[in-house]
């Protein structure tokens, strides 16, 4: 199931990406292919080139926004942290643990390694799914 969610969220990540890519390519054949006054000078093909990294590196900054946001975003779910608004309406609760008091002995369903376990999974999905989104060209 967390297979089929990273690919999943990995090929939309790939599919905005090649649509930006996209427009980004007919924006700068729009450019290229405007008639200009004879008296004005042609775009220098390096000045073409830089707005193509332009937004390739915006492109990048975003995806690294999106994942970093995401990963704080569990972070605070998970260490019970609320921003203090009334907005968010009280943290819902990440995951859920029982407690067993049985004499001396203490026990927790699910185990702090489950728990582990599954946040590292958690964290390992957001990461993945950006992982084969690609440079432009």
């Amino acid at each position: 199931m967390q297979e089929e969610w990273i690919e999943n969220a990995s090929k939309k990540l790939r599919s905005k990406n090649y649509e930006v890519e996209g427009a980004v390519e007919d924006l700068l054949q729009t450019i290229c292919s405007y008639q200009l006054d004879p008296t004005v000078h042609p775009i220098p093909m390096e000045d073409i080139i830089r707005l193509s990294k332009y937004y390739n590196w915006s492109m990048y900054q975003a995806l690294l926004h999106a994942t970093k946001f995401s990963l704080n975003q569990m972070k605070e779910r998970i260490c019970g942290r609320s921003s203090g608004s009334k907005k968010d309406g009280g943290l819902k609760p990440f995951f859920e643990v029982e407690v067993f008091l049985d004499g001396d002995v203490t026990c927790l369903k699910p185990s702090l390694t489950d728990v582990q376990r599954s946040i590292n999974q958690a964290a390992s999905a957001v990461l993945k799914s950006t992982k084969k989104v690609q440079n432009w060209n």
